[in-house]
């Protein structure tokens, strides 16, 4: 009887050792290519573009930015409370040098000349602009941010400065003497004080009156029952007495000063666009940085407001709604009357359209039949615009918007542009 051969087990001991050997190698294998991953996954996780380093950096550079928007928010407060109370005002430099000191803010961020902080992005955008200009230059786009041909560009205000721009209608000094009503005397007093000398320059053909008491002494006012108010003192005190504030900065300041009888406005500040015209608008087809230029004319000080286009798509039309001007001469005044047109920015002709519409009182108001032709360019007279919403009892008088800012629309194939329009003058002959 054969017997059975035991297994060699030495030979099968070493195959369990090299199958062993052979899980334990794919094993290690699989462990490192899963840390590889793991550990790439991380990586990107902390270097990425949008990694939490970079959200990291991305987060500091808001709260600086957000810690300067409010301690030069601070500082615009307290100078303000100040000025109301005849206190001395911290200048722009003292907060500008202590944001520095502190590392919150870097040299090279700060536009003096503009009087404009910006921060930037790390590639290069912008994070957020602070003015720390008492006055505030304020800028729309339109369209904002959609895709256009053409972006129309508006100073629609400026505050902070000495007197703002107005429109006197027959005569009627009423909103000047309501805006002189909102500010305090020692406001006032100021601006007495910037006003007068140049007036009395201005009047007498000179320019050595460089104080307030020598532009007095030239005047020599004597109201009746005073004596010759030829000191600040005086002066101050027939004002308090009489209450003569208002009449007194719009008889002797305002009036000789900054306003205009040929067009019955009061220009305290200009719009300068960036081709240099005197104009609050200005259309543009390129993407680029475009500034605008804002005079007191008081004070004769320039400010200046920078602003970014961005959304421009050439391969769309470049329209834009916008305004010419028929000038003509009334007696001693000259009147401005307003025909709106829609004008290709880039052959700078203006072109037909189907329909047009207002914005008033939040309604659009189709307007279409007051479209008309002048110069052989379609266009609406801003003059009848207002006629035909006095027809149609939207409004008691048709002056009710004239020389006032208007939303305009008007349509070309479908599509509408609109634009904001000075409606100008009303009295124009049909």
């Amino acid at each position: 009887m054969k017997q059975s051969k035991e297994p060699n087990k030495t030979n099968l001991n070493k195959t369990n050792f090299r199958n062993k050997n052979a899980i334990t190698l794919i094993a290690l294998v699989v462990t490192i290519v899963v840390l590889l991953i793991l550990a790439g996954v991380t990586i990107s996780l902390l270097l990425d573009e949008n990694g939490i380093i970079a959200k990291s950096k991305d987060a500091r550079l808001e709260n600086r930015a957000s810690q300067i928007e409010d301690e030069i928010g601070m500082w615009k407060q307290n100078n303000f409370i100040n000025k109301e109370s005849g206190q001395a005002q911290e200048k722009a430099d003292t907060i500008l040098a202590s944001l520095i000191s502190r590392n919150i803010l870097k040299e090279e961020e700060i536009d003096r000349e503009q009087r404009i902080i910006t921060i930037k992005k790390k590639d290069g955008g912008i994070l957020k602009q602070i003015s720390y200009s008492q006055v505030t230059i304020n800028i729309s786009k339109n369209p904002e941010t959609e895709k256009s041909g053409a972006v129309l560009l508006t100073v629609d205000s400026v505050k902070g400065i000495t007197i703002p721009n107005f429109y006197i209608y027959k005569r009627d000094w009423s909103e000047v003497e309501d805006y002189l009503k909102t500010i305090n005397k020692e406001q006032k007093k100021e601006m007495i004080k910037e006003m007068l000398p140049k007036s009395a320059n201005k009047e007498f053909e000179t320019d050595e009156c460089d104080t307030l008491e020598k532009a007095l002494n030239k005047f020599a006012f004597k109201p009746k029952g005073y004596e010759i108010l030829d000191t600040e003192e005086k002066l101050w005190n027939f004002l308090e007495k009489e209450d003569e504030y208002e009449g007194f900065l719009i008889e002797c300041c305002i009036g000789p000063l900054v306003y205009h009888k040929d067009t019955n406005t009061i220009e305290g500040y200009t719009v300068t666009n960036p081709d240099g015209e005197t104009s609050n608008t200005y259309a543009v087809a390129e993407n680029g940085t475009y500034t605008f230029k804002v005079k007191d004319n008081v004070t004769g000080k320039t400010y200046t407001k920078k602003v970014e286009v961005t959304n421009i798509d050439k391969s769309l039309p470049a329209l834009t709604v916008t305004s010419e001007m028929i000038e003509e001469i009334a007696g001693s005044h000259k009147l401005q009357y307003v025909f709106i047109v829609l004008k290709d920015l880039r052959t700078n002709e203006c072109v037909d359209f189907e329909k047009a519409y207002i914005l008033f009182n939040n309604k659009k108001i189709e307007i279409t039949p007051e479209i008309s032709t002048e110069d052989g360019k379609k266009c609406v007279f801003a003059s009848n615009i207002g006629f035909f919403l006095e027809q149609e009892g939207i409004l008691e008088r048709s002056r009710e918007i004239e020389h006032t800012n208007q939303i305009i629309i008007l349509e070309k194939d479908n599509k509408c542009y609109m634009s904001v329009i000075d409606m100008g003058d009303f009295d124009i002959p049909l």
